[in-house]
């Protein structure tokens, strides 16, 4: 698995990008990666699983959204996932449901340009297909 952040755009809106095959672990380090970039930042972030390959059981999804709920030093987050299979968005909404925060606004979407606009605050009601 490779993961990657990124905060250099100009719309402030922090990028990772994860890859390959994933497990709990990686997915567990991936979040403590990312607190630690987007807590100076505006709590904006594009997940892109687009390359990532998982296929969680339930328990390790639900553990997950777990230390993810217990965990998170930063409040007011907006996350918008990026997903290619149905596989992963199904997973990546388990996780949403799992998670169960008001203090953080989660949506898992499979179009790039839709998902950065849900992050500005300029989306349609519907993602294009």
């Amino acid at each position: 698995m490779t993961v990657e952040f990124t905060n250099d755009r100009d719309d402030g809106i922090v990028v990772g990008k994860i890859a390959g095959a994933v497990t709990l672990e990686d997915l567990t380090g991936a979040a403590k990666t990312m607190w630690s970039i987007i807590a100076p930042t505006n709590g904006r972030v594009l997940l892109d699983l687009v390359d990532a390959r998982f296929n969680l059981r339930s328990d390790e999804v639900a553990q997950l959204a777990d230390v993810v709920r217990r965990g998170s030093p930063v409040r007011g987050l907006r996350v918008v996932f990026l997903v290619a299979t149905d596989l992963e968005f199904g997973q990546v909404r388990m996780f949403e449901v799992l998670r169960g925060s008001e203090d953080t606004e989660m949506h898992v979407v499979r179009n790039r340009e839709y998902a950065v606009a849900l992050l500005r605050g300029t989306a349609g009601d519907a993602e294009p297909d």
